[in-house]
């Protein structure tokens, strides 16, 4: 992917972790014919060329090309998702060569620790749990041919996923996903002498602990731009938010072209004042970064906290749909059991309240 006309300075974007550069297509359309825009795509994206495996031969695999292609440039590099660290290690590369780095832009990525085993797994996790919840939902509050016709679709659709043959691009795009995450794993961020941007989706990723605002401990200069309410990572640079993440960006070059000292000690999430609010909220993704709101069966139900833990990560059984739908429908099934219960209880004590005014009616009577 290449828009290479003109007059800025170029970008060059480092795309996610399955090196699919048209991550960054309808940002490149946002900016317009005059800003150059240029995808990165790995060795060994396209099925040619051996994978690499270490983020310091991915960055300098980045940094010959780019220096051949505009030699004397000053340059803008931006990492999506994973692709942040090898954009971050580019950047550093780049500046000890002697070129000009305007600023590094990274969209939704999280500090290199994120792709670690145990937060991979985690994430892993909380996505089944998500999925078990939507699930739940949807059996809950339907009747009993509704489930069963909504179990038998959804079995349908994944043995169909199951049974389909293997997409040859899908198969390459996971090797390189394999080989940039285990390349991330064993990279350790070293100090950057310049301005980092860090693009986050929404203000959720501001909270304490966000895996993004680490990279404000390794660069000299770091600012934050937060995207709209509503906004996911991985929806961040689709159609329906990159006019409003495009907005921010130009509001960043601009400030990085008058000059505008950003101190770390005074950075704050910077979010212009033209910027519109979303009005709606998309679905929450697989990545489980959205705005989704928590829901638990009961906190009183000893079996609502035990379904509750397994949904919260602690279930070591395959995270398949077959398995989510069979949880969501003890779930549904619990939840109408209980309704049943309690209705059943609410009737006996009426009953018994008759009673006793009864009883009470016939000594008074004369």
């Amino acid at each position: 992917m290449a828009e290479p006309r003109g007059s800025r300075a170029p970008v060059f974007g480092v795309p996610g972790h399955n090196g699919d550069v048209f991550c960054y297509r309808f940002l490149a359309q946002q900016l317009g014919d005059d800003q150059p825009f240029f995808g990165l795509q790995p060795p060994g994206a396209a099925g040619q060329g051996e994978l690499l495996t270490r983020v310091e031969d991915l960055a300098a695999y980045f940094a010959t090309q780019i220096r051949a292609y505009r030699p004397n440039d000053a340059y803008v590099i931006t990492g999506y998702c994973a692709g942040g660290t090898i954009a971050f290690e580019l950047a550093r590369q780049l500046l000890q060569q002697g070129a000009t780095i305007r600023f590094v832009a990274l969209f939704t990525s999280p500090y290199s620790t994120a792709f670690g085993r145990l937060p991979q797994l985690n994430q892993r996790l909380a996505s089944y749990a998500e999925r078990v919840r939507t699930h739940a939902r949807v059996l809950a509050s339907s009747s009993n041919r509704e489930r069963r016709l909504y179990i038998r679709e959804r079995l349908r659709e994944y043995k169909a996923r199951r049974d389909a043959p293997p997409d040859p691009v899908q198969v390459q795009r996971a090797k390189v996903e394999a080989a940039t995450v285990a390349a991330i794993r064993r990279y350790t961020p070293r100090y950057f002498d310049g301005r980092l941007r860090l693009f986050l989706p929404n203000k959720e990723w501001l909270r304490p602990g966000s895996p993004m605002l680490r990279w404000q401990d390794v660069a000299r200069e770091t600012k934050r731009y937060v995207g709209p309410d509503g906004c996911i990572g991985d929806h961040m640079l689709l159609e329906h938010y990159v006019a409003r993440i495009a907005d921010l960006f130009r509001s960043c070059r601009y400030d990085v072209e008058l000059g505008r000292p950003t101190p770390r000690a005074a950075a704050r999430p910077a979010t212009p004042a033209t910027l519109p609010r979303a009005s709606t909220s998309p679905a929450a993704g697989a990545s489980g970064t959205g705005n989704s709101s928590a829901w638990k069966i009961s906190p009183r139900s000893a079996l609502g906290d035990r379904l509750d833990r397994v949904a919260g990560g602690r279930s070591r059984g395959p995270f398949d749909q077959r398995t989510a739908l069979l949880r969501a429908l003890l779930v549904s099934r619990h939840l109408a059991l209980r309704r049943s219960v309690r209705s059943a209880t609410l009737a006996k004590c009426t009953w018994r309240s008759t009673i006793a005014r009864a009883n009470q009616g016939g000594e008074a009577a004369p």
